[in-house]
Formats: C-alpha cells, sequence, structure tokens
C-alpha cells in the first residue's frame, strides 16, 4: 500500500502573511513541519503542494530534501490541488494523508495511528485525528494540531468533480464535517487535552514560538508539550 503525505502551504494568508516562512528554532514554520511529517514511519513520501504563484519563494525556506507540486489552478482550490499532486505521483498512492503547513507541533505517532486505522473506517468516510471535528459539543480528545486527514484517491476524484462551492473546494474536510462522514481513531489517553497548536494569527506563532524555544529543536513530543504546559 503506498502512502503519500501532501503538506498545503501558501503565503497569501490573510490572519497572517507568510507565516510558512516564520522562523521557529532556526528553521522556517514549514521546514519544521516537513521534518516532522518525515518522521512518520508508515509514510511512503511527502510532498509540499504550494500554489504556482508562491512556489519560489516557499521553495527557499526548506533546505531538507522533500518532493514538490507548484500547484497550476486557482490559490483557494484546494481539492483540486491536492488531488492533482496525489495523480501526479506515480504510482498513484492508495492513501493521501492531508497536512496543513500551519500545524508545527504535528505528532508523527499521529500520522502513523492515522494511517493504521484508515482501513477500518467506513467506505467513503473522512478519517481525521486533526482535533477540529466536534459533534454536540462531543471533543474526541485530540489536540488541535498534531493530526491530519485520510483521504483514498476515489475520494479526492469525488471531491474534484462533484464539489462546485468555492468554500468546500479550500476547505476539503468540510463537506464530511458537514455530513457527519467521519471516522476519528482513539486518541492516546496520555495524549489527551484541549491544547490549540495550529497557527492562524500571530498570537498562536507566539505560543508555539514559546515551545519551540523551550525545546530549542523540533524533536518534542506530544507528551512533552503537555509536561511543559502542566508546569
Amino acid at each position: 500500500m503506498k502512502v503519500v503525505g501532501i503538506i498545503q502551504t501558501r503565503l497569501n494568508s490573510s490572519r497572517f502573511p507568510k507565516k510558512a516562512l516564520a522562523q521557529l528554532a532556526g528553521k522556517s514554520m514549514l521546514q519544521n513541519v516537513v521534518e516532522r511529517v518525515s518522521r512518520a514511519k508508515l509514510l511512503n513520501d511527502v510532498i509540499v503542494a504550494p500554489p504556482f504563484a508562491d512556489f519560489e519563494e516557499i521553495s527557499k525556506a526548506v533546505t531538507c530534501e522533500v518532493k514538490w507540486y507548484a500547484g497550476m489552478g486557482e490559490e483557494n482550490d484546494l481539492i483540486n490541488r491536492i488531488a492533482r499532486a496525489a495523480t501526479g505521483y506515480l504510482p498513484h498512492p492508495d492513501l493521501i494523508i492531508r497536512i496543513c503547513a500551519d500545524n508545527p507541533c504535528i505528532e508523527p505517532e499521529a500520522i502513523d495511528l492515522l494511517i493504521e486505522h484508515g482501513n477500518l473506517g467506513a467506505k467513503g468516510a473522512l478519517v481525521t485525528n486533526a482535533g477540529d471535528y466536534r459533534v454536540a459539543e462531543k471533543d474526541f480528545g485530540w489536540p488541535d494540531g498534531i493530526g491530519a486527514e485520510l483521504y483514498t484517491m476515489e475520494m479526492l476524484e469525488f471531491l474534484n468533480f462533484e464539489i462546485s462551492k468555492p468554500l468546500l473546494r479550500e476547505h476539503p474536510h468540510r463537506y464530511y464535517h458537514d455530513t457527519h462522514n467521519i471516522v476519528v481513531p482513539p486518541c492516546p489517553p496520555e495524549w489527551a487535552s484541549n491544547l490549540i497548536l495550529d497557527v492562524n494569527t500571530h498570537e498562536d506563532f507566539e505560543a508555539i514560538e514559546r515551545v519551540y524555544n523551550h525545546f530549542g529543536n523540533n524533536e518534542f513530543h506530544i507528551t512533552d508539550i503537555i509536561k511543559m504546559m502542566d508546569k
């Protein structure tokens, strides 16, 4: 089974422009994400997928080895960009892990748990441990920003050909959230918390910067973050 991680990134974020280039422990936030994702044992490959217009500037922010897909088309059409990145990878992957570049605390083990759980979910359901899915105030325990989303090629093809609303094309997971067609793997009890570890604003970045400054690198585990916060 071929499993590929696709990291979506762009420079034109309204709340925090060029956040992918912001420095954490001497590296761009994007490079920290690439390095952490690359430690997942069950991923066969990692692809960074920026919009075509951002490729030159973003590619300079990553000095480690990684594959690239500079997506053509609309910047906000993430369904199309991820689907093209997946179909451009040969042989085509069986599973695609969608990863957000503004999650600098993404946990490699969480990616592996997602992949292990992938074939156990309902057919056509989104398998996710990204931590942003709630049902009637139910909290599944996953910290926001340490996980990812799992798609099959069939799911991406369905989204690409059948979904037309711009909001849904910009946020591929929204279709499955709205229809509650979701499978959430169990969160390890020692990882469970209400921490929010993604970066949407400058204030979010400052909180993550404190984490990186504390450890001095990107090799910490989610349990290390929880212990740090408890202290």
